[in-house]
């Protein structure tokens, strides 16, 4: 298992832990959507996504309109925006996200719509 080899791989968190001494994209997301839940947030208030090559969480945050990205990987600057990334020779936003494939303790369900999501649409356009 290398850091690029284990990026989507379903593996618990110690495994990846224990081999590269720290975590993944996916093992801080699922760790955030975890604690979250367990604070009080409800099934529909937090979920973690995945796009191309990553993995991060939408949240909504109480008294919002619209849900937040919360990226914790790398100790970002910009947790709460959307940023992109490169993947495959692609470039790739964190509004790319699964549609159908957020996820938490309750299961896999549909992700809100990207119009939903604060910072991906610019005056309607996505």
């Amino acid at each position: 298992m290398t850091e690029n080899s284990c990026l989507f791989s379903d593996l618990p968190a110690h495994a990846s832990i224990l081999t590269l001494k720290t975590g993944t994209c996916v093992d801080y997301s699922v760790a955030l959507t975890t604690l979250l839940r367990m604070v009080g947030y409800s099934k529909d208030e937090v979920y973690s996504v995945g796009a191309p090559g990553h993995e991060y969480n939408l949240v909504k945050f109480p008294e919002h309109l619209r849900w937040r990205i919360v990226d914790t990987v790398g100790n970002s600057p910009y947790p709460f925006r959307n940023i992109h990334w490169t993947y495959r020779n692609r470039s790739i936003s964190h509004c790319d996200y699964y549609a159908e494939e957020c996820m938490n303790d309750n299961g896999v369900v549909s992700c809100p719509s990207k119009f939903e999501v604060e910072g991906c649409i610019i005056e309607g356009i996505l």
